[in-house]
């Protein structure tokens, strides 16, 4: 399913169409010399998964990504420079959301900041179906101390801000790939019961790993945040640019300070068992501008 137009801030042509595609399959719109297109990497989509949005400019036609944004729910998304006359933003669907059909909206705007073209792409989103599994871990990362709190919420804070702070430098090249070479064992979006109580869901992937494991940056990132947190332990967090955010927690220990800039395969710390566990492993989560969604995605979706 792709929208298409003719003439830069003229009419607006939304061409719909039955497509029989996976939800991490490619849509099989074609461009023409003479028009450009806005689509999506799937018409069909799981809640916490990640959608590929794609612009290309007519023909002729000089255009900025500044001048373009991205709408889905509540919130808005940047676009990114992928070749000449191409643009491209990463869309994450937020965890838990209403089944349906749902609509992503492409704003362009004129030199002067004002509105000028809205392209809508209709996106059917799926129930993942996410399982539920049973944790042992320690009563204080269950019910915390009011001093404990203190520490959360300083953490939460200190995230937030990281996580509404995007940057406009892509840094990622391709698909991402593992941090590490190793079986997962807890996937994405697991509803996690803790001690017997419903606590919260699993916001990324599990790789079993022994301490001491070597943990590797998945694609380029700048690392803003190296330390131990109270939940998720010594955590090593990566900014990729444009809202992309990746999270590796429970580390044994950390090789990377905050501010550096780190290239793909280079070694972030040693997996471990701090902060809220039931054993070792390597927790590896991805923030999409705020919404948590499965990091396999990064490897299936992202170019």
């Amino acid at each position: 399913m792709y929208v298409r137009f003719d003439r830069w801030f003229m009419m607006l042509i939304l061409v719909t169409g039955a497509l029989a595609c996976q939800s991490i399959s490619p849509t099989a719109a074609e461009v023409n010399e003479s028009s450009a297109a806005a689509e999506l990497s799937t018409s069909i989509a799981a809640d916490g998964s990640i959608v590929l949005v794609t612009v290309r400019a007519p023909a002729g036609m000089k255009l900025d990504e500044e001048a373009l944004k991205g709408e889905f729910a509540d919130f808005h998304f940047p676009f990114y420079r992928a070749g000449e006359g191409l643009f491209e933003a990463v869309l994450g669907i937020p965890y838990s959301y209403k089944p349906g059909t749902a609509e992503v909206r492409v704003l362009i705007s004129a030199a002067d900041g004002r509105e000028a073209m809205r392209l809508a792409l209709p996106l059917t989103i799926i129930d993942g179906n996410y399982d539920a599994e049973k944790l042992r871990v320690s009563p204080k990362h269950l019910n915390p101390s009011p001093k404990d709190m203190i520490r959360i919420r300083r953490d939460q804070k200190e995230v937030g801000a990281i996580y509404r702070n995007i940057s406009r430098t892509k840094l990622w090249d391709g698909p991402f790939r593992f941090p590490m070479n190793s079986a997962i064992t807890s996937v994405y979006g697991t509803k996690r019961v803790f001690n017997g109580q419903l606590a919260s869901y699993h916001s990324g992937l599990d790789l079993r790993a022994a301490v001491g494991s070597r943990v590797h940056a998945p694609a380029k990132g700048k690392v803003v945040l190296a330390k131990d947190l109270f939940f998720s332990g010594k955590t090593v967090m990566l900014d990729h640019g444009y809202g992309v955010v990746t999270f590796y927690a429970h580390l044994s220990r950390m090789r990377v300070k905050k501010g550096q800039m780190v290239e793909v395969g280079q070694l972030l710390g040693l997996s471990g068992a701090t902060g809220r566990v039931s054993g070792p492993h390597l927790h590896w989560s991805a923030v999409i501008q705020k919404n948590k969604v499965n990091p396999m995605d990064l490897i299936k979706v992202l170019k």
